[in-house]
């Protein structure tokens, strides 16, 4: 999803939707914030922008997830 601010920053959101099967994540620190595994209600309440919340249950329900 692409969208421009109030400020007129260009913003690009990036969602990654994953099931995890077994072992231990690792990710960059440079390039990305913590990353956390979390129930679908938890992620719903966390997502700030109601575009960013449709985006995700839109995308959910096309994958059956």
């Amino acid at each position: 999803m692409e969208y421009v601010t109030d400020k007129g920053t260009f913003k690009q959101v990036v969602l990654f939707i994953a099931i995890k099967i077994s072992g231990n994540e690792k990710y960059q620190e440079s390039e990305t914030k913590p990353m956390e595994w979390m129930t679908y209600e938890d992620a719903i309440n966390i997502i700030t922008y109601d575009n960013t919340r449709e985006l995700f249950k839109r995308i959910l329900k096309e994958e059956k997830l």
